[in-house]
């Protein structure tokens, strides 16, 4: 399930979303939430109607982070801040079709071996201040949070094949 409401909620609303700096929901995020929320008891209702819940995993994320809501502690930078460091270092957008530049950024490479090389250029001490990068994760860091898709092909099949119960 991908539920886009908090998201759209924050994106059509004054201040991201929120009343304050404090995390209080201004009526159009409240509204979202409570949206989701239920939408979410739907889900699990027909689970223990079916008696699945027992056997069933249910894990909720979202996609990527976002910033702190206080002021003082954002950071934001122009999107295409990582690409000037990486294109003077051998990695221009045409190795790199994709980067996503949030709170969290996701760097797509038409060449996975690539990778360290990439890794290494942003790690660099003064990049990473520059960019304010915290953490990279990449190869077995990644396996730690995300199924390998070279490896994981049969669990996401088991997964997808438990996941047509009708609900």
């Amino acid at each position: 399930m991908n539920f886009q409401a908090i998201n759209a909620a924050k994106k059509d609303s004054l201040g991201g979303g929120y009343a304050d700096d404090f995390a209080t929901p201004n009526s159009s995020l409240q509204g979202a939430l409570l949206h989701t929320d239920a939408s979410i008891g739907q889900m699990l209702t027909k689970l223990q109607q079916q008696g699945l819940t027992n056997t069933t995993a249910i894990i909720l994320t979202a996609k990527h982070g976002e910033s702190a809501l206080d002021p003082s502690e954002r950071f934001l930078e122009l999107t295409s801040a990582i690409q000037t460091i990486l294109t003077p270092a051998g990695f221009p957008a045409t190795v790199i079709p994709k980067i996503t530049e949030k709170t969290t950024a996701l760097i797509w490479l038409k060449n996975q071996s690539q990778t360290q090389a990439v890794a290494s250029v942003l790690t660099l001490a003064a990049n990473e201040q520059t960019l304010h990068i915290q953490q990279i994760l990449t190869g077995e860091s990644m396996k730690l949070l995300f199924p390998d898709p070279l490896i994981d092909l049969p669990r996401r099949i088991l997964s997808s094949s438990l996941q047509r119960h009708e609900l």
